[in-house]
């Protein structure tokens, strides 16, 4: 309680100067009056504030809340400060709930820098603002944030000491009067470093240079922080949205092969069954199509579950499946176009190319067509560069395999994720 305190001994607590009431012009008994109308009234400060944290705990994307009233020691303080820094401003029993805008505060907190938005949007929405918003940032914090800030209203100031955070002033009520609610928003990070920055060296020692540099650093790990959270749900949705389009491809084959190489051969199997053609002929055709089926059902599962997704995210069931050489896989082809007819070579097709398989005609597939489904579905992926190999000279060294996700460094790790990203 101010009462407690006498003069003396409250500038002594607050580290003002002997001479700081007469400076001001402020009375102590002035203060004394204010430090007990304000006592009386803390209950309904606290309801005011348990009211706004109800409403604030709703936004989508609020991590957790703190709610206070102030103590009546730190208002004196204050006023006196308010005062010392523009002597002619007025503060009296009569206005100082409008003069003090944080007797009632709040801090919202959330996890990634992108939650801000909706906060702020509700805010706006719900209160009427004393003033514009105040978004303080550090100066070399990404442009993209000071945009963020611009676009949603914000006043952006650089801070001296590197403080982060958006502060609101919001009009309210409590049961008996009008007050201002001073609400900051910021992330869970930058409430670490606030509160530890305030508790070793705010108010008093702000010229230590010393603590000085070493909050600096801390400040700058907790931005960075910050920007690794923003980068890890980045990746993560990108991961996601891949392992659907995965999901998606594998959908696409049927019994290890893919429809469209499917289709292709069965188109072809049916027009062999169309040939005027020697019966013996006919079935060693039929023998090697389903030698083809047989090959690219083995190629295909190898391929999928060795796709540059399964690798980034430390998955592997390459073991589970038998591997087919691509050189089985281009000798069964091989082995079924040269026994094919001149008639049902693609020099006797249209020459008009098919750029999707949904274009086929069933009973008109050339044969390099076939063949360049066959290629995609069954050569092998290079892990590394998600590179689709064709055929492979026997001199060129196998690429090695990219490690899992357990295995890397971190660097592996980003450049993996960016070779992947590249490749899909």
């Amino acid at each position: 309680m101010l009462e407690r305190l006498s003069p003396h001994e409250f500038l002594a607590k607050f580290h003002l100067a002997d001479n700081a009431l007469e400076t001001t012009g402020i009375s102590w008994t002035e203060l004394l009056e204010i430090g007990r109308h304000f006592e009386r009234n803390i209950p309904d400060f606290e309801q005011t504030g348990f009211f706004l944290a109800r409403k604030l705990g709703s936004i989508d994307g609020v991590h957790s809340l703190r709610s206070r009233v102030k103590d009546p020691e730190h208002l004196a303080a204050k006023i006196v400060r308010k005062r010392l820094a523009n002597p002619h401003r007025v503060i009296t029993i009569a206005n100082y709930q409008e003069e003090i805008t944080d007797l009632v505060g709040l801090r919202v907190l959330h996890l990634f820098k992108e939650n801000w938005q909706s906060i702020h949007d509700y805010i706006r929405k719900e209160w009427q603002l004393a003033e514009d918003p105040t978004a303080y940032i550090r100066e070399g914090d990404p442009v993209a944030q000071r945009e963020m800030f611009l676009k949603g209203g914000c006043v952006v100031r650089p801070h001296k000491d590197s403080y982060r955070s958006v502060h609101y002033l919001v009009r309210t009520y409590t049961s008996t009067m009008a007050c201002v609610a001073e609400l900051q928003v910021r992330t869970l990070f930058e409430e670490a470093w606030s509160e530890i920055d305030h508790l070793i060296r705010y108010p008093y020692k702000l010229d230590n240079r010393v603590l000085n540099e070493f909050l600096i650093i801390f400040n700058r790990v907790a931005g960075q922080a910050d920007e690794m959270g923003s980068f890890v749900t980045y990746l993560a949705a990108i991961l996601d949205e891949k392992e659907r389009l995965q999901a998606r491809r594998i959908e696409g084959v049927q019994n290890g092969v893919p429809k469209e190489v499917r289709q292709a051969i069965n188109n072809l199997q049916e027009s062999v069954r169309r040939l005027a053609a020697p019966e013996t002929e006919k079935r060693e055709l039929e023998e090697r199509l389903k030698s083809l089926m047989d090959a690219t059902e083995r190629a295909t599962s190898q391929v999928i579950y060795n796709s540059p997704i399964n690798s980034l995210v430390g998955v592997s069931l390459a073991t589970e499946q038998p591997e087919t050489p691509i050189s089985q896989v281009e000798e069964s082809a091989a082995s079924a176009s040269s026994v094919m007819p001149t008639a049902f070579s693609p020099s006797a097709q249209s020459s008009s190319p098919h750029e999707s398989a949904q274009e086929f005609d069933p009973m008109q597939v050339p044969m390099e067509e076939t063949q360049r489904f066959v290629d995609i579905a069954t050569s092998p992926v290079d892990r590394a560069t998600s590179s689709v190999e064709v055929a492979t000279p026997v001199d060129t060294p196998a690429p090695k395999p990219i490690r899992t996700s357990q295995q890397m460094t971190f660097q592996e790790f980003l450049e993996a994720y960016r070779r992947a990203h590249e490749s899909i």
